[in-house]
Parts: C-alpha cells; structure tokens; sequence
C-alpha cells in the first residue's frame, strides 16, 4: 500500500462512495437517461471501482444508488410523489446507476470467490446463530454511538465487546433484535416518507457489510460508522426542516447549539489522540480487560522509552489472553506480546534477586512461546529466534543445561542465521563435554569466515580457554595474545589481558602478569578482577600499601567480596606482626583449616580431637567480622556433644545459640536444641520451652508435630490432640507414614486410649 493510503481507506472510500451519490442526487432526472446518463453512469462506475478497491465496504453501492434514483432524484411538476412511482423513477435512470452496478458486482463476487476476505477467521461467536444475535447487538451499539458518541475507544477486540452465545445470553441480545424489529415495522409504516427509507433501512444497508456475515478478524470499530453515518443525517436534515416549517427560527438556534457541542466534544476527545500513548491509554481506561489495547499501550510505551510500564500492560495482555482458545489474531498477538515480554525482563537494570526474578520470568515465557502454534499454525519451536534469545537467558541464569539444549536445537534448524548457529557452537564448546568443546571450536572456525568481523578472534580466545583449563599455558598465552586486538569491539579485549596476566602467573612470570595487569587497569580502572590478582600479586611480593589500594578498589563497588576481605585481613594481620598498626582480625584461613581438619576425625571416629579442633577455631573466629562463622562452630560443637551423648555440654552450647541468634533463625536447630532439653529435664519442660518459641515465632516444618508429640508424653492430653490436629492440617511436608502415624495416635488419644504409649508419641 501507498504510505498511509491503507490506513485513510475508511475516508478514502466513504469519498469515491459519496461522490456518485452526490451526482445521482444532484441531477434533473432527463440527464440521468439517454446518452448523458450512460456517460455519467460509465464516470460513476469508475468512482465505484476505485470505492471497492479501497475498501470491500463499497459493495452497497450499487443499492443505495438505485435509493437515491427513487428518493432524491428531480421530477416534473405534477408528478404523484408514490412509492411505485419513484421506484419508476429509478428504473428510468437505470443508465447513471446499471454500470456501477456490473462494476461493483462484479469486484464483490471476485473479492469472495477468488480473495476469499473471510478466510482463516471464524464466525463472531463461532456460529452463524451466534452471529446473528451478535449483529443485532453490534447494530443499536453503533446507533447509540451515533446518538451519543461517549465512552470512545480506539479499540473494540476482545474485552471490549465479546460476542453473543444465543438469545438471552447476554439478555441484550433479544432486547437488541426487538428493538431493531420495531423500528422496522414504524420505517414500513411511514415508508410513502422518503425520510423513512433514508432513515433507518439505509443505516442498515450501509452498515450491513461489517456486520460479520463474511467472518472478518476486525469485529467492531467505530470508524466502520464513517460511511453510515450519512442515514441519521438525513434524519437530521429531515428534523430540522419539519422544525422550521412547524416553529420558524428554531432550527437558527438549535444548529449552532448542536455545532458548539459538538466541538467541545470534539476538542475534548483530540486530547486522546495527541499521540499513541493518550490514545491507548484512554482505550485502556476504557475498556480494561481490551487484550488489544493493553498491547498498544505497551507499544506506546516502548516508544517513549517507560520499559516497566510497557513490562506491566503486556503482562495484562498476555493474562487476558492466555486462557482463551485464540483465533489467529489473538494467537498473533499473543505470540508477540511473550517474547516483546520476555525481551525486555532480560534488559531490565535490575540487581540481586530482582534481576534473578526477572530473567526467571523471561525464561518460563521462552518456554510458553516455544510449546505454542504460530498463526499459519506451524510450531514456534521450528523458529530460531526464541531458542536463540532463550539461551542467552539461560547462560545469565548459570542454566547451562538448559542453555545447551537451546544451542544444540539452534544447530538443528535450517533457518537459522549464521550469527545464531556461531553463538550456538560457541555456548558449545564453552559448557559441553571436552569431545563436543572440540568438534564446535573447529565448527565454529568455519563459520567465523562468513561472518567476519571479530569471530574468528573469538574463536581463538575460545581455544586458549579451553588450554588453559587444560594447563597448556605457553598455548593459551599465545593464543589470548593472538586475540587481544582484535577484540576491541565487543569488550572482550580486557578479558584476554587478563587470560594473559592468568598464564604468566601459572608459568611463573610474576614481573610479566604486573605489566598486564597495570596495562589492563590504565585502560579499564573498574575491572575488579584485575584489581584482585594485582592486590594478591602485589601482598605476595611483600606490598601492602598496594595491595591494599586495590583492595579497597574492590570493596567500594562489592563490599562483600570474600577474595578482597581475606586479602585486607592479610594485610591487617602481617601489620600486626610487624608491630605496626592494623586491626586485629582473626585468620580466617586458620578457622577453615581446623574446621576441615574436625571433618576429617569425626569421619575417622575420634570425636574429641574433633571438638578441640573445632573449641579452638571458634576462640579464632573473634570480631563482628566472623559472627557467622563462631555460631556455625558453636552448633557444631553442639551437635558433637549430642553425638557423644554429653547433654549438658551439649544444652550450654544450645543456649549460647538461642541467646546470640535471631528469632527467625532459631528454626535451624531447635528440634535439636528441645531434644537435648528433654534428655535433660524432661518431656514437660522440653514442652514448655517449644510452646514459648512457638509463641515468639520461631518457625520449622515439624514444629507442631513436635509439640504434639511431647505433650503426649508429658501426658497433656488435650494439648497433644490439638498439636496434632494442627500438623495434619497444615504441615504439608509430612510423609505419608507420618501422616498415618499421628493419625492412629490421634484417634487413640480422642477415644481414651493409653496417653503414655511410647512408640506412638515418639518425638
């Protein structure tokens, strides 16, 4: 189509339409006979081809020209103004109509047995019953917008008007169709009135092509009432001249009042259409559950550069959509509106767990796309694009199995671009087995030709990772060098600086790795990892001063980078030793050496060398800094103590846990902690202990089975048969035995049965 033609056609043919009418209704009838009426009927038969070919909606043409001939065509003096007689008067003007009317003709037959217009749509409401009785509710909807042009919206698809399923379903579909009747039956009854004719019937006739009885996706518009809107005014026309005749001088008052609010309405509404986003919106306002509608406003926003409102309309959309079963509109928009969705999760700046959610989200609609039907109702599945963009979000979501099906599908399909197929074999030999890491290195090489540009130094970086995993370093570091300038582009560069600084430390070369490294930092000052190394490089070489710097570099974007902590704890420590001042902070490589060391001899069976391994870690494990750590050794130590069966050491150690731990951490150990209280001071005061951390909140899966349990055994009767009560009702994790076990219980506890049976109300 011209630029815009497609989207003027509603004016465009409503013109060429009007035009014809407008010669039929402005000439004598003499000239609308003979030759001058055959010329004039060949010049309007034009007209009607070029209305048709704008839009099908012409095809009443020919129809409401023969209306006119009739109803508005000039007659002698003296004529009888009947009904029969104007339908002469029609006939003799058949040349200025009959050639329009082979044209329009036909072009419809050829639009509906060769272009087949309705093809791939289904009936509005899916039958031609429910057709019919949503016709009849989509007409007096379109009478009331003429009456009453409020609540206007650019969109009419689904939410904004659903079809009707029969009669009284809804009930305005019997109410619509009587309604329409009786204004038949008054236009039949006054039909000697021209004004009845052109009244109602012809709003019809005009109406009647967008009516649904050829299936068409777009159902409802108010645009469609551009062209039939010429029916009221003549009624309007109509009025204003009985006005005139029966008060003289009102109809000069009432036509400037009428102009007046119409523009005030008018301008109120232009305010919507100021851009895409006003409009859509207004749409939105409108019509909230319109799935269209929320797409556009998505859209708009898009535009505008507003993501996360445009994340939230296409996840409206996508809701409103989604349980529907979707003709191929909807599924298109569908489609569009999860991977537009998904595209735009994965942009979004976002840190910690918000940017984790959000490449979640974009994954599960990578994952609805691909199990879906595209609109010619091929699967999506056999489309490259979302297993391409679905293994990006899979690699930022460490996915890697995932990822690599994604890769391995890619390869797969012949409609695959190259640059895909390249990313592909590259995911490839980056997370695949060793075999498959060689086979798409070598893969990928080829490829690498046609693409150009830096792949091919991809490729090469590729390999020197895959050596130097390998420890093949002199290899890899020829290959990384190899690589570097050639990287620019894409920012891969610092990463085979760095690869280089990591291969010259493995061979040895401490003075070279520094260079690189300072290289690597003068043209990048944010890469933390050099930093990192340089800081470890510089605290080995006997450099604090340095290698504190790029240590603190470090801190100051991710304070709790663990690499960077120990290295300042290094710093600190050596400082301290050398009698200089530094803050004293324990060794943490220590603290892990005997934690490791305790693992070891509990595995080999000597327990007590194992507690002092750990009592001693915890003395080292001193300061805020180590919080943590000291109370992960004070459970351990605990749970050592339980182990040997020493229950009061073991209660101390619980209790220092219980008053250095915060209420909603204490889940992590409790039933630990009540175990040992009930070896010590009985089932009762074990009971009483759990019930008041139940009180404070302290949460855990089995704690209601728990305190059941040990009010059983403290022979607290009701107490227990309420515990129990409230486990099976709401502890979904218990087992099925479990279950079954608390249950027989329970009834035995209901029933009067022995409170004290040990095998039953064991904790």
């Amino acid at each position: 189509a011209v630029a815009w033609i497609s989207g003027r056609r509603d004016v465009l043919f409503s013109l060429f339409y009007l035009f014809v009418l407008v010669g039929i209704a402005g000439q004598p009838l003499e000239k609308l006979r003979g030759l001058s009426g055959w010329m004039r009927g060949i010049g309007w038969a034009a007209c009607g081809a070029l209305a048709m070919s704008t839009k099908e909606m012409a095809a009443t043409l020919p129809l409401v020209a023969a209306i006119m001939s009739a109803y508005s065509v000039t007659h002698k003096p003296g004529e009888e103004a009947s009904t029969s007689g104007s339908i002469r008067r029609a006939l003799r003007a058949h040349p200025a109509w009959l050639p329009m009317t082979a044209v329009v003709i036909a072009m419809t037959l050829q639009l509906l047995w060769v272009n087949h217009p309705g093809e791939g749509a289904e009936r509005w409401g899916g039958s031609l019953w429910a057709t019919f009785w949503t016709a009849g509710r989509a007409v007096v909807d379109y009478m009331l917008l003429v009456i009453a042009p409020l609540g206007l919206t650019v969109d009419y698809s689904y939410g904004a008007f659903l079809p009707s399923s029969g009669p009284l379903d809804p009930m305005s579909s019997l109410g619509s169709i009587l309604a329409l009747v009786g204004i038949s039956a008054i236009c039949w009854r006054y039909r000697s009135s021209p004004w009845a004719v052109l009244g109602w019937p012809l709003f019809f006739i005009l109406l009647s092509p967008v009516l649904q009885w050829v299936p068409h996706p777009e159902r409802f518009a108010e645009r469609f009432l551009y062209l039939p809107m010429l029916a009221p005014i003549f009624l309007l026309v109509g009025f204003l001249r009985s006005l005139e005749i029966s008060y003289p001088g009102w109809r000069q008052i009432l036509i400037p009042v009428l102009i007046v609010l119409l523009a005030l309405m008018t301008r109120s509404r232009l305010r919507d259409w100021e851009g895409p986003y006003p409009l859509w919106k207004s749409a939105v306002e409108q019509e909230p559950t319109c799935a269209r509608a929320r797409f556009g406003l998505a859209e708009a926003a898009r535009e505008k550069g507003w993501t996360y409102v445009a994340v939230e309309e296409l996840a409206m959309a996508i809701i409103i959509l989604q349980p529907l079963e979707r003709d191929a509109l909807q599924q298109g928009m569908y489609l569009q509106a999860l991977q537009i969705r998904a595209g735009l999760l994965a942009s979004l700046s976002l840190e910690g767990s918000l940017i984790d959610k959000a490449l979640e989200d974009s994954q599960l609609h990578w994952e609805k796309l691909l199990k879906e039907f595209d609109t010619d109702g091929t699967p999506v599945s056999d489309q490259p694009l979302p297993w391409f963009e679905k293994m990006k979000v899979d690699v930022r979501l460490s996915d890697d199995d995932s990822a690599l099906e994604c890769a391995r599908r890619l390869l797969e399909l012949k409609a695959a671009l190259p640059e895909q197929k390249f990313e592909a074999l590259m995911l490839i030999s980056a997370l695949g087995s060793e075999e498959e890491s060689g086979a798409s290195l070598a893969d990928a090489k080829i490829l690498s030709a046609d693409i150009g540009g830096n792949a091919l130094s991809r490729v090469s970086y590729q390999k020197g990772m895959l050596l130097l995993t390998s420890e093949k370093y002199e290899e890899a570091l020829a290959l990384f060098v190899d690589s570097e300038n050639q990287l620019a582009e894409d920012g891969r560069a610092s990463s085979a600086l760095y690869r280089q600084a990591e291969c010259q430390l493995q061979l040895g070369r401490s003075a070279a790795a520094r260079v690189i490294l300072e290289k690597l930092l003068d043209q990048e000052p944010d890469h933390l990892p050099s930093h990192l190394s340089l800081g470890e490089l510089l605290l080995s070489a006997g450099e604090e001063g340095e290698a504190q710097k790029h240590f603190e570099a470090v801190l100051s974007v991710s304070e709790n980078n663990p690499q960077a902590i120990q290295g300042m704890r290094q710093i600190a420590i050596r400082k301290r030793l050398d009698g200089a001042t530094g803050d004293a902070l324990p060794d943490p490589t220590r603290i892990a050496t005997l934690t490791l060391l305790a693992e070891r001899l509990i595995q080999q069976g000597e327990f007590e060398k194992a507690r002092e391994a750990l009592a001693t870690a915890e003395k080292e494990a001193e300061g805020p800094a180590e919080r943590d750590r000291r109370l992960d050794l004070v459970l351990r130590i605990a749970r050592l103590d339980a182990r040997l069966q020493n229950w009061a050491m073991a209660g101390e150690g619980y209790a220092r846990l219980l008053d250095r731990t915060e209420v909603e951490d204490r889940g992590a150990f409790i039933l630990e902690a009540v175990e040992v209280l009930r070896r010590t001071s009985g089932p009762s005061g074990a009971y009483e202990f759990l019930r008041l951390q139940e009180q404070e909140g302290v949460l855990h899966p089995g704690l209601r089975s728990q305190l059941g349990a040990l009010a059983d055994q403290s022979g607290n009767v009701k107490d227990a048969i309420q515990w129990y009560k409230l486990a099976l009702e709401e502890d979904l994790h218990l087992s099925e035995a479990r279950r079954v076990q608390l249950g027989d219980r329970l009834q035995i506890l209901e029933s009067g049965g022995d409170p004290q049976d040990p095998e039953s109300s064991r904790p």
